[in-house]
């Protein structure tokens, strides 16, 4: 049924929207089952990539920090959070839940422009969004600050991004997105690829990430806490399907 309701969407819908929750709760529920552990991060500031959202990416970072994946649509899309992005995950929780309703400027979906930001309210939790393409009576959306698509409906309620929310006021509360290292092609973001990589995500307990240097560079290598690499569990899978094929 997943890859029935996967292949109804267009060819750039890299989930369905329930794999995302179920793949979200996942993440949840590891966060409350960890204590808190201390992880020192350099500062990282703000870097802008091409498509209006930025990357709290530090290109210069040299070490392998412990980092959490928050999202992964594919291997060219990997959100993750570090010690660092959770503090300001926090802090940008705490902002958004203050948030009156009456003070913000609602519109319908209809009216809402691809490539924009928006505030959406999931499950009583206010959510910044980038609108990102329609898909049959559908908006596909991008939680900029988890990094998880959703879709939701064309003609939805949402509302004007106030300033002091904006992503060049405050940038994404995530690292990404960031795309596996390696001799990618085209079966990197095949359905089988996208499956075999989260049910990784959702095994390992914490990953270390190793960052890609240059300031064009988003490329990461990540192992799990068995030190296994994932980008090499992924080219093994890819190269083992060719052969079943």
């Amino acid at each position: 049924n997943f890859e029935n309701d996967y292949l109804n969407k267009s060819i750039t819908s890299y989930e369905s929207d329930s794999e995302n929750e179920t793949f979200g709760k996942s993440v949840k529920q590891k966060q409350k089952s960890k204590g808190s552990s201390v992880v020192v991060v350099r500062p990282s500031p703000p870097l802008y990539n091409s498509d209006s959202y930025s990357e709290n990416s530090d290109p210069l970072r040299e070490k392998s920090i412990q980092v959490e994946v928050l999202s992964i649509n594919c291997a060219t899309e990997i959100f993750l959070s570090t010690a660092e992005t959770k503090m300001q995950h926090e802090a940008l929780r705490k902002s958004l839940s203050c948030i009156n309703k009456v003070d913000l400027l609602p519109m319908s979906g209809s009216w809402c422009s691809q490539n924009e930001h928006y505030l959406f309210l999931f499950d009583d939790c206010w959510t910044r969004v980038k609108v990102l393409t329609r898909e049959d009576d559908d908006w596909k959306v991008l939680c900029v600050d988890t990094g998880e698509e959703k879709f939701v409906k064309y003609n939805s309620q949402f509302y004007r991004l106030p300033k002091r929310l904006s992503v060049e006021k405050w940038p994404p509360t995530c690292l990404g997105p960031l795309r596996l290292s390696g001799p990618m092609d085209a079966r990197w973001l095949g359905i089988g690829a996208r499956i075999f990589l989260r049910s990784l995500c959702e095994k390992a307990s914490h990953f270390t990430a190793v960052f890609g240097k240059g300031e064009s560079d988003r490329s990461i290598v990540l192992y799990d806490e068995k030190g296994r690499c994932l980008n090499d569990q992924l080219v093994k899978f890819i190269e083992k399907q060719t052969l079943i094929k």
